[in-house]
């Protein structure tokens, strides 16, 4: 619990690079029963940016820009939060609305993980995507 409440509460501008939200969003894929493989992780993820077609990063960067705006809104009240059940509550009701944010962006949530697998290993696919996502905002 207290792991997901710093996971959380990361600052913006190191979600990209962390993977934060990814990590929320396939918690709550884990606790409902959706099968994502190890750590949370999609267990197919591509293995090179060329898999990663325009679409898919435009998707993407609205999905993130979405999620970080949702991080901003909750982090606050989860700080403030007096009682584990509280933050709890918190964290489902700002997993749920993250969820949609990466539905509603066309993606999966397992697509939206697979482009992170990517992103993190590729340090010129990561700065791409971040330039466009400030873009965004």
């Amino acid at each position: 619990m207290n792991k997901r409440i710093k996971a959380f509460a990361l600052p913006a501008g190191l979600i990209i690079l962390l993977g934060a939200p990814l990590t929320i969003v396939a918690q709550q894929q884990q606790e409902e029963g959706h099968p994502t493989g190890k750590q949370g992780m999609p267990s197919e993820a591509p293995t090179a940016a060329a898999e990663l077609d325009a679409e898919t990063k435009e998707k993407f960067v609205t999905a993130y820009v979405d999620i970080q705006q949702i991080q901003v809104k909750y982090t606050e009240q989860l700080q403030q939060a007096d009682d584990e059940a509280k933050a709890r509550e918190i964290q489902e009701k700002a997993q749920n609305e993250m969820v949609q944010a990466v539905e509603g962006s066309g993606m999966s949530v397992t697509e939206y993980n697979e482009v992170v697998a990517v992103i993190s290993s590729d340090p010129d696919l990561r700065m791409e995507i971040e330039e466009k996502a400030k873009q965004a905002q």
